[in-house]
């Protein structure tokens, strides 16, 4: 890896989250396929990439920190020591969600609308449970009330 700055086109899938990724590091620029066809939106794209010292640079930064990966766990540890104490706070391995709101890094609208959905359910179920208690117990009542009713009829 020579630290080079990247210019991406992104096509399909994932590669639109890559170019932003690349994009908010610094690392490059993307250029929307939509947008090849405009010779100059394709130069000034260029010239910002090539003539921005801050592009190089971090391409660089960004490929001396791969290069000096470790293999094992104690070189590892050391590695990461090494790599903290040569280029400082490292934004680029800062998770994304950490820049969540807790609602959304939790997911808890999603937790709170299924557990809502789930009690509603159970409510529902438990009034027809109820409903039909009730009406089975009134229908008993009626043929209760028939049986003795046809009973006095005979013996009068």
């Amino acid at each position: 890896m020579k630290g080079v700055p990247v210019l991406v086109i992104p096509l399909i899938r994932d590669q639109f989250y890559n170019a932003r990724v690349i994009e908010y590091r610094g690392l490059g620029l993307y250029i929307r396929k939509t947008d090849l066809h405009n010779y100059g939106t394709i130069r000034s794209t260029l010239h910002k990439l090539l003539g921005t010292k801050r592009f190089s640079q971090n391409a660089k930064r960004f490929s001396a920190m791969l290069n000096n990966r470790a293999k094992r766990s104690r070189d590892l540890l050391l590695h990461w020591t090494d790599l903290i104490a040569e280029f400082g706070s490292l934004p680029e391995l800062k998770p994304y969600g950490g820049n969540y709101r807790t609602v959304k890094y939790f997911t808890i609208d999603v937790i709170i609308t299924c557990l809502l959905s789930v009690i509603a359910s159970l409510i529902f179920k438990f009034s027809l449970v109820f409903v039909l208690y009730r009406l089975t117990k009134k229908l008993q009542l009626t043929a209760v009330d028939l049986l003795s009713s046809q009973k006095r009829k005979k013996t009068v």
